[in-house]
């Protein structure tokens, strides 16, 4: 199961059965949107403030776009083609400096996706306890 997966688990847990809907939709986009802030979307990570840095570590969606652009660009590529006179992002490794993953590893990102894997299981599974001892 992924990461992605396992938030709707949480806050269904966590609420109450029959408004899961409703509180679905109000509480998903407030966990989605630090998580992309946080994956570097619209910011990228070198420009966060540095005590923001430690909740760029929770967000699985960094892990994911950061393996993502890896996958694509990292790895030695060589130059990509252009027919145009000037192509800025040409060189692959440009683009990585660019969007502030050029000392980015592959591994820490696949590390970095298990262990929140397993980090959100553990905690929707303390959370259905929870919620199952409260209700008895």
């Amino acid at each position: 199961m992924l990461p992605s997966e396992l938030n709707p688990f949480l806050i269904v847990s966590i609420t109450n059965y029959y408004y899961c809907l409703q509180n679905g939709t109000f509480i998903g986009p407030v966990i989605s949107v630090p998580l992309m802030m946080f994956a570097g979307f619209g910011v990228t990570l070198r420009d966060i403030p540095k005590y923001m840095v430690p909740g760029t570590y929770l967000s699985y969606l960094r892990y994911g776009l950061e393996g993502m652009v890896l996958c694509i660009y990292g790895g030695g590529r060589e130059r990509l083609d252009c027919n145009a006179k000037y192509c800025h992002y040409r060189y692959p490794d440009k683009l990585l400096y660019e969007v502030a993953m050029d000392e980015s590893e592959m591994y820490i990102d696949i590390i970095g996706l298990v262990l929140n894997v397993l980090l959100l299981r553990v905690l929707a599974y303390f959370c259905l306890r929870w919620k199952i001892k409260s209700e008895r």
